[in-house]
């Protein structure tokens, strides 16, 4: 008896509390229960996987969807002309992604002085993974023209995140400079950056950028465009965090300062653990924006996940799954946003637990 109370109460309080909250109740259950059946008819109960072209499911009789692509071309749209045998570079240098995310997932740990080798492993990993993954040095070198689908994109929202974050903190500091060159400079170079579309700068990327590169080496397209997405999401970052450094009491400087500890002291100890706090939700829909735009790339001839969808639609046997092409590949992209939406409020809960303590 005491769970059914408890379920009274509980649908009670949430879902008929008043007239208005009853209405829209049986109004979203009645939706549900139209949409819903034939939603899972069409995705699964009356769809194909086994079948190898479009033609051929309908011949069969299915009438859902015609979800045969994904087996016979999930390496297309996971990595692109990546070399078979090479495959586990990629594998490898996804998994010491999780390796390198150590010291801000784990916060206690049992030996002193590991927290700070995790923490070396983690500056170090970009440059591992560029190795992995292009090759060279005892690899086999691979292309950037091999390197796409959902991998690129992988590469570079990893990539403008890992490097846009520190470089925003120090783009905010420097606005904030009492130098008076450095600030108008910093002003600058935001409202430059900021009042330029990415897309345009990703065509400068593939354009442009050559010129005003050191002479005498070859930069790929890659490369290039990493560096302008890096240099647009610096820009949006450096504001957020310009944000949290304001909206920050000026006595905790003055705090930090009176119980001797230099600028940047004060700065890694005080100001930034309290902006970073404040900044999460903001910094962390940002990534998730950055990490969307990256499809931007197939303007400049890329193919990550959403050219490789493209690819597929012009082939003749799926040029009619166009619906279920493109939710694949949104899919994918919900799975990964769904993840860093997971990350942020995990880390949310734990920095609101140890400010507790």
């Amino acid at each position: 008896m005491a769970i059914f109370s408890k379920s009274f109460y509980w649908l009670h309080k949430n879902l008929f509390s008043s007239w208005w909250s009853s209405f829209f109740t049986l109004l979203i259950i009645g939706f549900l229960y139209y949409i819903v059946p034939m939603a899972a008819e069409w995705f699964f109960f009356d769809a194909s996987i086994a079948t190898r072209s479009v033609r051929e499911c309908y011949d069969v009789g299915f009438r859902g969807a015609c979800w045969g692509f994904i087996p016979l071309r999930w390496k297309l749209f996971l990595f692109y002309l990546y070399p078979a045998g090479e495959l586990w570079r990629v594998l490898l240098a996804f998994l010491l992604l999780f390796v390198a995310l150590v010291p801000i997932f784990k916060s206690n740990f049992k030996t002193p002085g590991r927290r700070k080798k995790f923490f070396y492993f983690t500056i170090a990993y970009p440059f591992i993974a560029y190795w992995l993954i292009g090759g060279g040095l005892f690899l086999t070198p691979v292309g950037a023209s091999q390197v796409g689908g959902f991998m690129l994109n992988i590469i570079v929202g990893v990539s403008c995140i890992a490097i846009s974050f520190p470089l925003s903190i120090l783009v905010a500091l420097a606005r904030r400079s009492r130098l008076f060159f450095l600030s108008k400079m910093t002003v600058l170079f935001v409202e430059v950056v900021r009042g330029v579309p990415l897309l345009m700068l990703i065509f400068v990327a593939a354009t442009m950028l050559n010129y005003f590169l050191p002479t005498g080496a070859h930069y790929s397209l890659l490369f290039r465009v990493v560096i302008m997405v890096t240099m647009f999401s610096t820009v949006y970052l450096s504001e957020v965090m310009r944000g949290g450094l304001n909206a920050l009491p000026r006595g905790q400087a003055e705090a930090a300062s009176a119980i001797g500890l230099n600028y940047w002291q004060g700065l890694q100890l005080v100001i930034l653990p309290q902006m970073l706090k404040a900044c999460i939700p903001s910094i962390v829909n940002i990534f998730i924006g950055m990490f969307m735009d990256t499809t931007l790339v197939a303007v400049v001839s890329m193919y990550d996940a959403l050219g490789a969808g493209k690819a597929t639609m012009v082939s003749s046997d799926w040029k009619a799954a166009g619906r279920e092409i493109i939710i694949f590949v949104a899919a994918m992209f919900f799975v990964c946003c769904f993840c860093i939406s997971r990350f942020s409020a995990h880390l949310e809960k734990k920095l609101k637990t140890e400010h507790a303590r």
